[in-house]
């Protein structure tokens, strides 16, 4: 299973840890990074409000 980790903050960084020992994890974070798609599950992982969630989220892709 492939996993990606969107954004590696308070959330991301210690899920990252704990998963790549478990899947193959990739992450991506503020600096731009080339990753090989595709991926089966995606976390999203950033400080977001409840009204901007969606938006915030499309903003990243």
């Amino acid at each position: 299973m492939r996993v990606l980790v969107v954004g590696l903050g308070h959330v991301g960084k210690p899920l990252y840890e704990i998963i790549k020992g478990i899947y193959d994890v990739e992450w991506l974070d503020v600096e731009p990074r080339d990753i090989a798609g595709p991926f089966d599950i995606m976390h999203i992982c950033f400080a977001y409000s409840i009204k901007s969630l969606n938006r915030s989220s499309l903003k990243h892709y």
